[in-house]
């Protein structure tokens, strides 16, 4: 069984060889570390292939590395330090009498970068692109507290707001989705470490509908939909299942295996975090390799419907990175 039928098996219940390998690190200048990186891939091969797509700034390298520079929708970002996206720092409509005259970037700017990319994709591997966020990019523009603020007032500027950003969205996916991909990831992280960030009503009265014009576009040319979401988002994912997603990228241990496999067992397929908040980048070898396997017993008996998506960061050692892949390996087959 090739990667790319492993994954597609495991998103459809449709009994693959093993556990996809969907572990992934951040970016990693060129170093000791980045080799690595490349000799652990090597001998725990990914199921993904990883391609740049339309939605990715044109400063994406730049966006990764410390000091400060202004993306091309005109946000300002600071960042301390190498390998981790920094903080929004200017927000071009910290003010909404800007809106009017505001411009949304080219949503084909970096089009033919992503057609290289594609054509270049091992394309035995599962090809997943992004698909752009609503909520990252609204506070990223606007202001976190401002967009909350926002939300409360019931502020018609945002109705317009989210309007072009989903419309500069539906562009790219119409062009990308074109390129011979098999899924689309959007992001947008909803939860705080107990619920939501918003209420519940906000969310389907304001984002919902939002989201559904994306996935109904990915969901025509018959791809799958991944959703990532931080935080405790048990409360949307009903309505995600409801709204077409295939998909879901969830901190496990923080909403836990027994929640998600009770009520979404057989009806969601999980691309399961492996605690990069606690175990992978403070926890023990053995302590990472106890939470794969028992993330793998969570879910097992379904004939697929969870990926490893473990995200090896800055603060993740390569000893904890290889343990996790070991156990991977160890754990996950199916047959």
């Amino acid at each position: 069984m090739n990667p790319r039928d492993r994954v597609i098996k495991a998103i459809e219940f449709d009994g693959p060889d093993r556990i996809p390998n969907g572990c992934y690190n951040l970016a990693v200048p060129p170093g000791p570390r980045s080799e690595a990186l490349t000799r652990l891939y090597e001998k725990f091969p990914q199921d993904f292939a990883g391609v740049s797509g339309a939605a990715r700034t044109l400063n994406w390298a730049q966006s990764w590395s410390k000091g400060t520079f202004t993306d091309e929708w005109g946000v300002t970002w600071r960042n301390l330090q190498d390998g981790i996206i920094g903080q929004p720092m200017g927000h071009p409509l910290d003010d909404w009498y800007k809106l009017a005259d505001y411009q949304l970037p080219d949503p084909l700017v970096n089009i033919e970068e992503s057609r290289k990319s594609i054509s270049g994709a091992d394309h035995s591997k599962y090809l997943l692109l992004d698909g752009g966020s609503i909520w990252h990019r609204l506070h990223y523009l606007r202001g976190f507290k401002e967009i909350l603020l926002d939300i409360v007032a019931g502020r018609k500027e945002l109705l317009t707001l989210i309007g072009r950003i989903v419309d500069h969205n539906l562009v790219q996916l119409r062009s990308m989705l074109e390129l011979g991909v098999d899924g689309v990831m959007f992001g947008d992280d909803w939860g705080t470490q107990q619920r939501l960030m918003i209420k519940l009503e906000q969310w389907r009265r304001i984002f919902k509908p939002s989201y559904q014009k994306m996935f109904d576009e990915v969901r025509r040319r018959g791809k799958h939909i991944f959703f990532h979401s931080d935080g405790y988002v048990v409360d949307i994912l009903p309505d995600l299942i409801e709204m077409g997603l295939d998909v879901a990228n969830v901190q496990v241990s923080l909403i836990g295996i027994q929640t998600l496999r009770e009520r979404f067992g057989g009806k969601l397929c999980i691309a399961a975090d492996v605690d990069r908040q606690n175990v992978l980048p403070f926890g023990t070898q053995s302590q990472v390799r106890k939470l794969v396997k028992d993330i793998i017993q969570g879910f097992r008996g379904q004939d697929g419907g969870l990926i490893l998506y473990g995200e090896i960061g800055p603060d993740v050692s390569i000893t904890n990175a290889e343990s996790m892949l070991e156990a991977l390996w160890k754990y996950g087959t199916l047959v």
